[in-house]
């Protein structure tokens, strides 16, 4: 990422337009993730993976509530 005081470059491999956003498999995503934060136990790697689950359909619904 690379910050200009007036424009901000990110590098992505994947990215959506808010429009292209399906929230209803995006809250389906978030509930998954937070079933595997449950189900995690004592496992870094099975935390690890949750958290990112979740950061990214928190994103997307985020996205998709700022297209109007």
């Amino acid at each position: 990422m690379e910050v200009l005081p007036d424009r901000v470059t990110i590098l992505a491999n994947d990215a959506l337009k808010p429009a292209e956003i399906n929230v209803p498999r995006a809250e389906q995503q978030l509930d998954r993730g937070l079933k595997m934060w449950k189900e995690a136990g004592e496992s870094e790697d099975a935390y690890t993976d949750a958290l990112r689950v979740i950061s990214e359909a928190e994103a997307k619904i985020a996205s998709a509530n700022q297209k109007g």
